[in-house]
């Protein structure tokens, strides 16, 4: 029989769950995912048996998440118990429960068993805030829809780039597209770290979403090279030649099976990038004029910042220059001044190693009325975070100043003679983690001049010193007219980090004690000995090694902590803490009840013990067999909590008769069982078995069908039942012994006041 599936529109998902076991479990955790993001789902029962639903939903930007939900899903309850056996479950795979994209409709020919239907008023209501979640329908489609053969034709000459092309493997597209014009720029240290080191240093950053499957990892991968603007050549050549476990279905099937992989991921960002532009544009603001706006807003800051932070006190300077300047990228690259930006971000892309750090720098700025944040954490979420927003004076274009803007604004600050060139862009993050701030914004300073300059003039370019002496009369050179008054403490300072500069060959000093810039691909020019080259290269390779240790230290740091974090907030993680800590209570107060029964028994006789033991024999023969199997496992399940092992307490038990009252027990025992009714007898043997198979009892050994008992054992030979003392109960259930050894008949023996002959 032909499978039929449907294709769910792009911003739509679907989860597939198949497992009667855990299908209870997996659908509140995935509707309360659901409910604490506002996302549209609909759960619908997927076939007639129990245990399998279709949980259709539209994630948006909480795809990945969703995703990594099921992934942890799979691996938790694979582990987990069985609620009704007890037995460890079989790990789930993909077909017990899985994200997906195309689904057997329901009246699938494949479906023997009819799926009962939504109530009118459950599916009237999911439809009605449906509209609202989807995105619009392109012109093409609903050209395609409505049938419109002129319309498709004309639709066919369009450009690529008019609207996001449908999913690739669905269209069976051979070319590969071109992604929408982004800035180019590096991939994220981790993917970058994918590329170099291959599959173990993604899944060390937290990267690989899906150990088991190489797809997914590509898939990312692929993804991230295009929100980077890599072209298609760009990012086949990095591919081509990563190391040997980093995309290796990719290059094990060739660059046109990989073009499905690159043409679905630049849809998806494309369709991402085109919404919002459109929403932009329909709030009545052009692109074009956004970024303008922006880049002056952030001119401006920039500005202040050069203007001011040599003022801020010695310790703390360079930390929030290096946090500033670090905001104000992540502005420029978003194209906004504001941007929701969590600490743990600024640690892993900034040279700044402490979260404490981070916020005393944030106050800092806050309090120099550079920044501001706005409280947009919603607490106990893995997916929100403040919002780091620009000042509304550097977005207003004023040329009029208030006293307390004099000296703040770009408009407002004319720089003095004695203010040094602007520094470069910062280094890279690698170098600067292994030198340092203060040795990186000196080398900054020396490479934002042209020729050799001073440690003096070096030392206000990079912060050491603020203070500035006035101009020598008469004397025309920039150097003396930018001189700056070093202490004997700064003079100290700059020497160690000049030689610092110098031992790693990126600086150089003149025979007038004046100090250059020297990059390393300068000094392994022509005109360098191979000695020099050589020193040079190994100098660099060295700093970036020490730059990387130290990056990847904070990674692994920021990793935990926020698996740590998430493990704290995730419903599944808190439902299975609770249930640990239910389990604890009840193991502690089976405990206390084991040692307050123990206490009443050794507290009894031995004639009060025989009567408590025959009455809870009689209640216990007076139940069913159903309810003697559950009155016995949760006995079990109380022993077992406190401790006991079930089938070690059976063989003491066991080891504790005599030879005789074995076989007393095992003849009384087989001659009431075969009196009973048949089907009373089959129930009995299930609840048996398993009983034994749960909790690993010795089976029985197999006995003919229809045992008789031995002609020369007397059951009632040297029987003595004492009549004298126990109450009535005791009696009764005594004289239904002596019944049942006859047969059912009346005991054929005068009974006495004291015995039975």
């Amino acid at each position: 029989m032909a499978s039929v599936v449907g294709t769910l529109r792009s911003e739509v998902v679907g989860v597939d769950i198949d497992s009667p076991t855990f299908a209870g479990e997996i659908l509140d955790t995935l509707v309360a995912f659901c409910s604490d993001r506002g996302l549209w789902r609909l759960v619908r029962p997927s076939g007639g048996a129990d245990g399998r639903a279709h949980l259709l939903l539209v994630p948006g930007v909480h795809r990945g998440e969703l995703e990594d939900l099921v992934l942890r899903l799979r691996r938790e309850l694979g582990r987990k118990a069985d609620p009704v056996t007890g037995r460890a479950s079989a790990p789930l795979g993909r077909h017990h429960v899985d994200v997906r994209r195309q689904l057997r409709p329901l009246s699938a020919p494949h479906r023997c068993k009819p799926t009962p239907l939504l109530d009118e008023d459950v599916m009237a209501a999911a439809l009605a805030g449906l509209s609202d979640a989807l995105q619009a329908l392109s012109a093409r489609l609903r050209e395609a829809r409505d049938g419109d053969g002129a319309s498709q034709a004309s639709s066919s000459v369009r450009s690529r780039r008019s609207s996001p092309p449908p999913a690739p493997v669905a269209a069976g597209l051979v070319e590969p597209l071109s992604p929408l014009p982004r800035p180019h720029q590096d991939l994220p240290e981790g993917w970058a770290a994918y590329l170099r080191a291959g599959r173990s240093a993604a899944a060390e950053a937290g990267l690989d979403r899906e150990p088991d499957s190489r797809s997914t990892i590509e898939y990312d991968a692929t993804r991230a090279m295009v929100l980077a603007g890599w072209s298609e050549e760009q990012a086949w050549q990095a591919i081509a030649v990563a190391h040997r476990s980093a995309f290796v279905k990719a290059r094990s099937n060739g660059r046109r099976w990989w073009w499905h992989v690159w043409n679905y991921a630049v849809s998806s960002a494309d369709a991402w990038l085109s919404v919002h532009r459109a929403a932009a544009a329909a709030r009545g603001t052009s692109a074009t004029v956004v970024d303008e706006a922006v880049a002056w807003a952030l001119a401006r800051a920039d500005g202040e910042l050069e203007a001011v932070w040599r003022s801020w006190p010695a310790q703390s300077r360079h930390t929030r220059r290096e946090l500033y300047r670090y905001v104000l990228e992540r502005m420029r690259r978003r194209g906004a001044t504001a941007v929701a930006l969590p600490q743990r971000d600024v640690l892993l892309d900034a040279a700044i190693d402490s979260r404490n750090t981070v916020a005393a720098a944030r106050d800092a700025l806050i309090a120099a009325g550079l920044l501001e944040v706005v409280a947009t954490h919603q607490r106990g979420s893995t997916d929100t975070a403040d919002t780091w927003c620009l000042p509304q004076r550097f977005s207003t274009s004023t040329t009029t100043s208030g006293p307390e803007d004099v000296g703040r604004g770009v408009g407002h600050f004319e720089p003095s003679r004695g203010t040094p060139p602007q520094p470069t862009s910062p280094l890279p993050l690698l170098l600067r983690r292994s030198l340092g701030l203060p040795r990186a914004h000196l080398l900054e300073a020396a490479r934002a001049h042209v020729g050799p300059v001073t440690p003096a003039l070096l030392a206000h370019a990079a912060g050491i010193t603020t203070s500035l002496r006035p101009s020598l009369v008469g004397v025309t050179a920039p150097e003396a007219a930018m001189e700056t008054v070093l202490t004997r403490e700064q003079e100290r300072t700059m020497r160690a980090h000049l030689q610092a500069l110098a031992t790693h060959q990126l600086v150089v000093v003149d025979a007038y004690g004046r100090w250059k810039a020297t990059e390393p691909v300068s000094v392994i020019g022509d005109d360098a000995t191979p000695q020099d080259a050589g020193v040079a290269r190994l100098e660099y390779v060295a700093l970036e090694e020490l730059g990387r240790d130290r990056q990847d230290t904070i990674r692994r740091a920021v990793a935990s902590e926020r698996r740590e974090y998430r493990a704290a907030v995730d419903p599944t993680a808190r439902r299975h803490r609770w249930e640990a800590q239910r389990q604890q209570v009840l193991t502690r107060q089976a405990k206390v009840d084991l040692a307050r029964q123990k206490a009443w028994w050794n507290g009894l006789d031995d004639r009060a013990r025989r009567v408590q033991t025959a009455a809870a024999a009689a209640v216990f023969a007076a139940l069913s067999p159903t309810e003697q199997a559950q009155r016995k496992h949760q006995l079990a399940v109380r022993r077992a909590r406190v401790g006991l092992v079930e089938r070690d307490r059976y063989t003491a038990w066991w080891h504790g008769l005599s030879s005789e009252e074995r076989d007393r027990r095992s003849v009384t025992r087989a001659w009431a069982f075969h009196r009973l009714p048949e089907d009373t007898r089959a129930s009995l043997v299930g609840a048996w078995s398993e009983h034994r198979a749960r909790w690993n009892l010795p089976q029985p050994r197999r006995t003919p069908p229809s045992p008789a008992p031995p002609a020369s054992f007397d059951l009632t030979s040297g029987l003595v039942i004492d009549l004298t003392g126990p109450p009535e109960e005791v009696q009764d259930s005594l004289l239904d012994l002596l019944t049942t050894v006859t047969g059912g008949q009346p005991a054929d023996r005068e009974l006495v006041a004291g015995t039975a002959r």
